[in-house]
């Protein structure tokens, strides 16, 4: 056996891909159509200045980062400017928050599954026309 150890340490572009794919979830497969029917082409104009309020948030989150030289992230964040009590509560709660995101991808997925499989059936392909 080697004694290699556990590196502890996440690179920029670790970090970036944490962030777009905390960012981007079913949502974003649903809602530029629902955006679209509401404000018509406004709607791209609005993609950019949710772009910039996220850009902002994660700008902020890596000044805060930049002032810490432990792990802990939004935990240690919370326990050290309101208390541990504050710290437990945003720690669970960074845990608990990402498994409801489950639900809602799959609706998502279903509806746009749904939204294909109508067109191969009408579209008399053979197997899914006897569906």
């Amino acid at each position: 056996m080697t004694d290699e150890k556990l590196i502890r340490g996440i690179s920029r572009w670790d970090i970036t891909a944490i962030a777009i794919n905390t960012i981007i979830g079913a949502g974003i497969f649903g809602l530029p159509s629902k955006v679209t029917a509401l404000i018509g082409g406004y709607s791209l104009i609005a993609f950019i200045v949710c772009a910039l309020i996220v850009g902002f948030i994660v700008v902020c989150f890596a000044e805060v980062a930049s002032r810490f030289q432990t792990t802990g992230g939004m935990y240690l964040y919370a326990r050290e400017a309101f208390g541990p009590v504050a710290g437990f509560e945003v720690g669970w709660l960074y845990w608990i928050v990402p498994s409801r995101r489950l639900p809602p991808t799959a609706i998502c997925f279903s509806h746009i599954s749904d939204f294909f499989i109508r067109r191969l059936i009408k579209a008399d392909y053979g197997f899914f026309s006897s569906l």
